[in-house]
């Protein structure tokens, strides 16, 4: 065989080489693509493209990669739950996923629904004596850290000046009034009871505080309720079989102002624990909650056997089918945020 024909033949085989390379990527990339839809329609070619980044500061490495998978999971459903007939989900990395939607008028709730973590926990409202020296111990918290801080706030929201008793017990006598978190107050006690309050760093080991959903008018006029619980979990959303909501059966509060509420359904286990914390615990509160946000903490009247419950609260329509979506979906893995989004286009 001449140079020339060996010349060739190598080429040849230099070019089949790379072509099935590059079918192999093709491959490979579309295998790590996951493009969904209820009614199997064709590729989504145009839309809103959300890249979302996973938390992984409490994750070890190889737990990442199994996170990322339940999270990819988790959105599937609560987007077919949302009736999108067609989109596209992919990682992007190992803590970055990208999802594809089409164009639509409520976009913002949309990624709420998505992103949102949806750990729903029952716990026991506090007996008055922990209550209170839980309030106690925040009380000397901001006495030793922070006076100065609530003092600026204050001035720069005209509130009253602090009295002696308050610089005392700044919390509970001057941040909390009439029960609630001042408005002014509500954005800077935020990160408390997102983890300062959740992380033992200030209460018991023990107790938690936490706020409570109320409307948006009580919010902003009045401030939120907080309600002292005990940190231990009594049930929590892997022990729901399937969630719903409907509006109140009382008739004649449903005539004047329309409630919702959500119906949760516990699976066996879940209702034979539901029926004994029900039944040791009678008198005492039992809170529901979501993301650490107490929707609502009945009284508990008598030991509940049928493995049901309700959570009532301040629900708009669309608030209520979301979050039984979000329940019938399961619990993100690992929180996950909005890092961008902007239009795409296949085509």
């Amino acid at each position: 065989m001449g140079y020339k024909t060996k010349a060739i033949v190598i080429s040849v085989m230099f070019l089949s080489l790379l072509v099935g390379i590059y079918f192999f990527y093709k491959a490979n990339n579309k295998e790590s693509i996951s493009i969904n839809s209820t009614k199997h329609v064709k590729e989504l070619q145009e839309g809103i493209q959300y890249v979302l980044e996973i938390d992984s500061s409490n994750l070890k490495e190889h737990n990442i990669e199994e996170a990322r998978e339940n999270i990819i999971k988790v959105i599937e459903k609560r987007l077919i739950s949302t009736k999108i007939e067609s989109y596209n989900i992919f990682k992007v990395s190992n803590n970055r996923i990208t999802l594809q939607v089409p164009y639509m008028n409520d976009s913002g709730r949309l990624i709420e629904l998505v992103a949102i973590r949806g750990n729903l926990e029952f716990k026991l409202v506090e007996t008055t004596l922990n209550r209170d020296r839980t309030i106690n111990a925040i009380d000397k918290y901001f006495v030793k850290n922070n006076l100065e801080d609530i003092k600026s706030i204050a001035e720069e929201n005209n509130l009253p000046e602090m009295e002696a008793y308050q610089k005392v017990k700044p919390f509970s006598e001057f941040i909390v009034e009439n029960g609630l978190i001042r408005p002014a107050y509500i954005n800077y006690m935020q990160p408390y009871f997102d983890s300062l309050f959740v992380s033992r760093k200030i209460v018991r080991s023990d107790a938690q505080i936490a706020l409570q959903k109320v409307d948006n008018e009580t919010r902003e006029n009045k401030g939120l309720p907080f309600i002292v619980l005990n940190s231990n979990v009594e049930l929590d959303g892997r022990d729901i079989s399937d969630a719903s909501w409907s509006y109140s059966n009382n008739s004649s509060e449903l005539k004047r102002n329309p409630t919702r509420e959500i119906n949760l359904s516990f699976d066996k286990e879940g209702a034979a624990i539901f029926s004994k914390v029900t039944g040791d615990n009678v008198g005492r509160q039992l809170a529901i909650m979501l993301d650490n946000l107490v929707y609502s903490a009945p009284r508990i009247n008598g030991k509940i056997s049928g493995g049901r419950a309700q959570i009532t609260g301040y629900f708009t329509i669309e608030e209520a089918r979301d979050l039984a979506n979000i329940l019938n979906s399961g619990a993100l893995s690992a929180p996950i945020r909005l890092i961008s989004n902007e239009h795409f286009s296949n085509k």
